[in-house]
């Protein structure tokens, strides 16, 4: 439909040159352009200047022809039966040239929603219509429709991204540009795909660009990798708090996250607040860090149950106190990830895969298996867009965080505001009327 729009336009172009050439033109064979004569075979010529107007008229009827789809959108409309009850259908308020395509702006009737154009059957047929993938949000009482006309690279260096929150991760790039997870708003993170397809270069340039971007007291990551493989080159960074290789030091993790969380949200109850950015935008000068743990091969816990149960426990609490995981595997299958485990982990990024089985393992529907591989990937949260993710060698990441190494241990520093015992269970006095010491609101 775009080209066939933009035909029109050029088409338009042509007409208007027609017509300057038929009004404007002295007879002759032959016509002189910017020093070349070539014969039009009308018995017409055109001065330079007349040239150049005409070209200049029939781009601005062809970019004239490319943003005004008002009628094509109607129709769109019209044949879907995209209205509300009163009969009114949505129309197009204005287009904006982007560099992945460009944005239309759709004014909204009363009684229709976003659901109205982000059902699978009508963006499927959005996108068929424009020949285009289409990406559609609710902003100022508007519909806002991304048309990603751009395509998305095979190949993106590693480039350093500067965060503003120790909870976002940087996976790759889209059609529509650099592609950021907060965690904070879609807790916790899948990565899986078949062997060879992009999990580990993946999970390196995560890594890496959190070191880069934070200090001990932003953000702590806890590594286990059981295969003592993919992520040493990591263990003497500064915000690497523990490198976990064994399930028994996975499980003391685990237990100790726990008493953390506990700790947390005693401080939080202390003052009335929910969860760490409440606190730390109400704290400032005493910020809670972050803490991310990153388990790579997580198919290697599978036989280990009470392992499991505690690590399902902690995805459904741990959140609201700023502690987040990222669980990794090459072997998805429904034992490995049960939908016990998927319920909460809400972003999930899936590789090419084997099968379209496995494939709704991770996604919870098909499309990973017909990925190109070598980190080409499918990101889910609250919708599906296609990745690139960013090329980074284990040499090269060596390089780039050779500077955070140290040789010490990291605590993570929580700041005890409320007095609490080693389980992490809030005191409620101490006898001799001495009160307990706390921040001050």
């Amino acid at each position: 439909m775009g080209i066939r729009t933009s035909l029109i336009g050029y088409g338009t172009a042509l007409a208007g040159m027609s017509w300057l050439v038929s009004q404007l033109a002295p007879a002759q064979d032959s016509i002189q352009v910017f020093g070349q004569g070539f014969n039009i075979g009308t018995g017409l010529s055109i001065e330079p200047q007349y040239i150049l107007g005409g070209y200049v008229l029939g781009l601005g009827m062809s970019l004239y022809g490319l943003l005004n789809k008002d009628n094509i959108y109607d129709k769109f409309f019209e044949s879907e039966n995209m209205k509300n009850a009163k009969g009114v259908r949505p129309t197009l308020k204005k287009t904006i040239i982007k560099e992945y395509g460009y944005d239309v702006y759709f004014n909204l009737p009363s009684g229709m929603s976003l659901n109205d154009f982000t059902s699978k059957d009508t963006l499927l047929a959005f996108e068929q219509y424009l020949n285009a993938k289409v990406e559609f949000s609710y902003i100022d009482n508007s519909i806002l429709g991304k048309v990603v006309t751009a395509k998305l690279e095979r190949y993106y260096k590693y480039q350093y991204m500067v965060q503003d929150m120790p909870s976002k991760i940087v996976v790759g790039y889209s059609s529509t540009g650099i592609q950021v997870i907060d965690l904070a708003d879609y807790p916790h993170m899948l990565v899986a795909g078949g062997t060879g397809t992009g999990k580990s270069v993946s999970l390196r340039s995560i890594i890496t660009n959190l070191i880069l971007n934070w200090k001990k007291e932003d953000l702590v990551l806890n590594l286990i990798d059981f295969k003592k493989v993919e992520l040493g080159i990591f263990k003497g960074s500064e915000i690497v708090n523990k490198f976990i290789t064994t399930i028994a030091e996975t499980d003391i993790l685990l237990d100790e996250m726990e008493s953390e969380a506990k700790k947390r949200f005693n401080m939080f109850e202390c003052k009335g607040l929910l969860h760490i950015q409440k606190w730390n935008s109400k704290y400032k000068k005493q910020k809670l860090n972050y803490i991310i743990n990153i388990i790579d091969e997580f198919a290697m816990m599978e036989d280990s149950k009470e392992t499991l149960a505690r690590l399902k426990k902690r995805l459904a609490f741990d959140r609201a106190a700023g502690i987040y995981y990222v669980i990794a595997t090459q072997r998805p299958s429904y034992e490995i990830l049960p939908g016990s485990l998927k319920a909460n982990i809400i972003t999930k990024l899936a590789f090419q895969t084997a099968t379209a089985v496995n494939s709704e393992i991770i996604l919870d529907e098909t499309g990973a298996e017909k990925l190109r591989g070598k980190g080409n990937g499918l990101l889910k949260t609250d919708k599906i867009v296609e990745i690139q993710t960013m090329f980074l060698d284990e040499d090269e990441a060596k390089k780039l965080i050779k500077h955070t190494l140290v040789n010490k241990s990291i605590n993570t520093n929580i700041m005890e505001v409320c007095k609490v015992n080693d389980n992490g269970e809030r005191l409620q006095g101490i006898r001799r009327n001495r009160k307990i010491q706390s921040v001050e609101s």
